[in-house]
């Protein structure tokens, strides 16, 4: 973990592994030495959009999908060290700022 200024907000709260899926695959083993024990301490994207916790199991070390995947969909696997917080992306979609006369 690097040094606070050395790295986003993003990546000091979380590390990540990444799958690149072969036809119909289903399960995916994680490989780090100390997996989670729930679906608490990560999050599941598939080509860059968050999956439900509802489309996949999980036994450690092993997430698997209720479907199975595409060739070539890019899995990856976000996690999250809880107790140095909870770092989530913010989207905005709108935001009025004040004007000279507002303030």
């Amino acid at each position: 973990m690097g040094l606070l200024g050395t790295t986003t907000a993003e990546q000091y709260y979380n590390s990540s592994q990444k799958f690149i899926a072969t036809a119909s695959q289903t399960a995916f083993s994680l490989t780090v030495s100390n997996p989670p024990t729930s679906t608490d301490g990560f999050l599941v994207f598939v080509n860059g959009v968050e999956a439900l916790t509802s489309t996949y199991s999980y036994s450690s070390p092993t997430i698997t999908f209720n479907s199975g995947l595409t060739e070539d969909d890019v899995v990856i696997v976000e996690f999250v060290d809880r107790s140095l917080g909870d770092y989530r992306s913010v989207s905005y979609t709108h935001l009025t700022l004040p004007t000279n006369r507002e303030v």
